[in-house]
């Protein structure tokens, strides 16, 4: 049987007169890349699953219950599946069951778990094609990858019927095609995707992604981008940080006082009392709210806390702190996807009809 089976011909997404299919979305996952990085990390999970098979059932290198179910509630509360029954039924509408997604789970574990021995467990237990096969549907899905797929292909596809519809069609040279498809593996495509015209299709998505390139090109001038840049001024702040968290507001104090009066390093006053210290980069907009007051108005080289966090007292030392700017090659990639996020996502809401969630 397929690895396709269960989603094989199932519609997706429309926008104007094409409907677009689960093969599709595997097409465009080999025309971007994103599917042969997909299909390492479905053989690697294999592989670790038959490393932990051979391990003693008391390994302490083995997966204990409490981290397998904490994995798992983890995937269910990010979706809103709160009880057993919604998971089955999220399962149940994309072609799988709970027996696969549980192994997912655990595969997923264990290549983080074992992602520094990776390549020897893989050259070790490395699986047959065959059964990388059967696992690529569940692997996208669980993963979100079929889920980004479609709405890249969606925005894609919306910004090309909208081309078509108010600008002058461009000739596309059969070079610019070609280029895009010939990388693409045919044996891949061949048994992924057996008994499917594949080539047409493929060629199709590819006269999509060059009209994309081409929107984007006319899309991100200099003007556009530092429109962007000045509307999220505050929110990309960007901050070098060291933090610890500490159960006890007192033990915090403690710290604090060390460093504030007495000077004290806050890394080495931390290790001394056996706390561990986070060194991070962090954008305003992608911290904890409870944090982003106190953040604004910190300056470099600043203790700020504790501040409560749940059930914990944070510590924040600011490293450094830096206001966006468009040189910043860092802040413009934010700015693009921003931009082309907003550009994109009302092309979407006006012109895709969707068949399917991923």
């Amino acid at each position: 049987m397929s690895a396709m089976a269960s989603l094989a011909g199932r519609r997706i997404l429309t926008v104007g007169e094409t409907t677009y299919q689960w093969e599709d979305l595997v097409l465009c996952g080999h025309l971007w890349g994103d599917w042969p990085a997909l299909r390492r990390r479905a053989a690697a999970g294999l592989a670790c699953l038959a490393r932990l098979d051979e391990l003693e059932e008391d390994d302490a290198d083995g997966l204990d219950e409490n981290t397998i179910e904490a994995a798992a509630a983890e995937f269910r509360y990010a979706r809103g599946l709160v009880a057993a029954q919604e998971l089955e039924a999220w399962l149940e509408r994309r072609g799988l069951d709970t027996d696969a997604w549980w192994e997912w789970v655990h595969r997923g574990l264990l290549l983080t778990r074992w992602s520094d021995e990776i390549d020897a467990i893989v050259a070790e237990f490395g699986p047959d094609p065959e059964d990388v096969d059967a696992i690529l549907e569940c692997e996208a899905i669980c993963t979100g990858l079929a889920a980004s797929l479609a709405t890249r292909l969606a925005g894609r596809a919306a910004i090309h019927e909208r081309r078509r519809q108010h600008e002058p069609q461009e000739a596309v040279a059969a070079e610019e095609i070609e280029a895009l498809v010939a990388p693409v593996p045919r044996a891949a495509l061949e048994q992924e995707l057996p008994g499917v015209a594949w080539r047409p299709r493929l060629e199709s998505l590819a006269r999509l992604e060059l009209a994309w390139r081409r929107f984007v090109g006319t899309q991100l001038t200099a003007d556009a981008v530092r429109s962007i840049v000045d509307t999220h001024r505050l929110e990309w702040i960007r901050l070098s940080v060291r933090t610890a968290s500490l159960p006890a507001r007192d033990i915090a104090n403690e710290i604090a006082l060390c460093v504030r009066d007495d000077g004290r390093d806050f890394a080495a006053t931390c290790a001394e009392a056996g706390l561990h210290v986070t060194e991070a980069t962090w954008y305003l907009d992608q911290t904890d709210r409870r944090l982003q007051d106190a953040l604004v108005a910190a300056r470099p080289g600043e203790l700020l806390g504790p501040l409560p966090v749940d059930d914990a007292f944070v510590l924040v030392a600011v490293l450094d702190k830096v206001l966006p700017a468009e040189t910043d090659p860092h802040v413009r990639q934010r700015a693009e996807r921003a931009l082309l996020d907003r550009l994109v996502a009302r092309e979407i809401q006006d012109r895709v009809t969707w068949h399917e969630t991923l």
